[in-house]
């Protein structure tokens, strides 16, 4: 579930969303009922230019052409972003659907979305009957006290996901001052 907390902090850190120009909110009746979202970047590994969206509204005012309409606002704002790729790259825009989303991926479908990759979320009943599987030796889990000692944690996040799928380094040098 996202909190407000867990929306602040993606939306104020992330270097690839401006919030005056990348967020619309959806009001009805003076309620708040969606938002949109659009991020532009260009991808490490393959030079591609990747514009991306997402947009989430209330169940109550879904099926209304809402969608549609938040759709069409989010690929022009993306449009006429000068954003380019890499030579060798492409651009391209992204957006996101749950599979449990099927009017999401109904519009997405229809116009003209495709899904090129999947993400699951597993769950194991009986968590209280997980063996104790002690770490080998010289490894230890603690937690992180301050932003020095989550630099060789940020490199090792770096040097993992370097050839993933939509890499995008971690901040690094903003943390090295400290």
């Amino acid at each position: 579930t996202t909190t407000g907390e867990i929306l602040g902090n993606e939306i104020l850190h992330d270097p690839r969303l401006d919030p005056p120009r990348d967020l619309s909110i959806v009001e009805l009746d003076g309620r708040v009922v969606g938002y949109a979202a659009r991020w532009r970047w260009v991808e490490e590994a393959s030079g591609d230019a990747i514009l991306s969206h997402r947009a989430y509204l209330a169940p109550a005012i879904r099926r209304r052409g809402v969608g549609r309409a938040i759709l069409a606002a989010n690929e022009a704002s993306l449009a006429a972003d000068p954003l380019v790729p890499v030579a060798g790259g492409s651009r391209s825009y992204d957006s996101w659907a749950d599979d449990g989303a099927v009017g999401a991926r109904a519009l997405l479908g229809a116009e003209g979305y495709e899904p090129v990759r999947w993400f699951f979320l597993m769950l194991r009943q009986g968590r209280d009957e997980l063996p104790d599987v002690p770490l080998p030796d010289g490894l230890e889990v603690r937690p992180v006290l301050d932003r020095r000692a989550a630099m060789p944690v940020l490199w090792a996040d770096d040097e993992a996901f370097r050839d993933h799928w939509g890499y995008t380094p971690n901040l690094v040098e903003e943390l090295e001052g400290y």
